[in-house]
């Protein structure tokens, strides 16, 4: 074991390091090696070694910061050269909601991205097509000065607060303190613990199934994007497939999204209202944005509903939805609120506004259950996206009517 460590410190000790750290760099920053290497962790152990005194600190970041920027530019550039093979293009139109944003504000996206382990690898990506190459390169070079900055300075902080602590609780305190952030990223992400009706039995009810939400959906649901990925990628015939499913949308129309396991908050999960026969409207990410009809997902069964309203009455509505695209989203948001939105109030904002209250006013925090139960709405369909095809390997699209709900 002895023999294994100094091993370990003369290898530190030698120039090799700088070798390694200028590789860790590159590979973690590459489109082509992220996903099999977290050099962010890499980067933290670089600064506890700089706060060891193994390391120049000058150097050391130097040479992260420049293998970061050869990384990050490499993967720009081949993914813009690779977006001439047309499957290429067909593969990125399922990031496109990804990509449209960054067109708009991308110095945020790239600052974000960069300390955000994985995420960043798919900023280039995204990137290539919707930034000029130039922007790109200045923007980069400032974003991954901070990241490189931002985590060798965790794991120099870290080691030298951890120095401070006698050995034999050291771990007992890296432990406390890393659930500590779970918790907190948990809560965080929970906001209101149950947005539903007040009452003892609905909270415990939503207790149980927020416990299948958070432990069962979300760790698991990654694991089936890569699943799909493998069996093959969303292509534009499946999105004109899931298009030709809803033929008769028309202004003021609502969708409704069901998961593959109840939410916290009802059967189905997210809503949005159309705004002509090929685009909706929704509350989703931080701003309410505006998307073509084939941007809905094909991995849920989706309720196509219809208010029981004339027809300038939902045109109304959909126009007012429209004029709030950019507006803040917030899960927690009132019913009454007007500076902020959920997906649900939105919709019900936008028909309260035409003359027509969906959802019973006793209801103060409105969730898509509400519309889908409402007794002024009228299902017109639920297409069913989720069952896959052993032979095709590709996604069917099973429209059931009002009877067969």
């Amino acid at each position: 074991m002895n023999q294994l460590y100094d091993t370990i410190i003369s290898f530190v000790s030698s120039d090799w390091i700088y070798s390694l750290i200028f590789v860790v760099a590159i590979a973690e920053a590459s489109v082509l090696t992220s996903f099999f290497l977290s050099g962010t962790i890499g980067l933290v152990v670089v600064g506890v070694l700089i706060a060891q005194g193994l390391l120049n600190p000058a150097f050391s970041i130097l040479l992260v910061y420049a293998g970061t920027l050869i990384g990050d530019l490499s993967s720009y550039f081949l993914s813009s050269w690779l977006q001439r093979f047309s499957f290429i293009r067909s593969a990125l139109n399922r990031l496109e909601p990804f990509r449209s944003p960054i067109g708009d504000t991308p110095f945020r996206f790239i600052l974000s991205g960069h300390i955000t382990p994985y995420v960043r690898v798919l900023l280039p990506i995204i990137a290539a097509g919707k930034v000029a190459p130039m922007t790109y390169i200045l923007m980069d070079a400032v974003a991954a000065l901070g990241s490189t900055i931002f985590f060798i300075g965790i794991g120099l902080v870290g080691a030298k607060a951890l120095g401070q602590i006698p050995p034999e609780h050291a771990l007992n305190v890296a432990g406390i303190f890393a659930i500590t952030i779970l918790v907190g990223i948990w809560i965080r992400s929970r906001k209101p613990f149950c947005p539903l009706k007040p009452g003892r039995q609905a909270r415990w009810f939503n207790f149980r199934r927020a416990i299948i939400f958070y432990i069962w959906f979300l760790p698991w649901h990654p694991i089936r994007w890569i699943e799909l990925w493998l069996r093959g990628s969303t292509t534009r015939k499946l999105r004109r497939e899931l298009v030709a499913s809803f033929p008769d949308v028309l202004p003021g129309d609502v969708f409704l999204i069901r998961l593959h396991v109840p939410a916290p908050w009802g059967r189905w999960a997210h809503s949005c209202i159309a705004i002509d026969p090929e685009k909706f409207v929704h509350g989703f990410s931080s701003v309410i944005t505006a998307h073509s009809i084939a941007s809905l997902p094909v991995r849920y069964a989706i309720a196509h509903i219809r208010p029981k309203c004339k027809p300038e009455v939902a045109f109304e509505a959909a126009r007012v939805a429209e004029t709030k695209i950019g507006v803040p989203v917030s899960i927690a948001a009132h019913r009454d609120e007007m500076k902020r939105f959920s997906c649900s109030t939105l919709v019900a904002y936008a028909y309260r506004q035409a003359g027509v209250e969906l959802v019973d006013p006793a209801i103060a925090r409105i969730v898509p259950n509400d519309l889908f139960e409402s007794p002024h709405m009228r299902l017109i369909r639920i297409v069913n996206t989720e069952n896959v095809s052993l032979q095709t390997r590709r996604y069917v699209f099973e429209a059931r009517e009002e009877g067969g709900a």
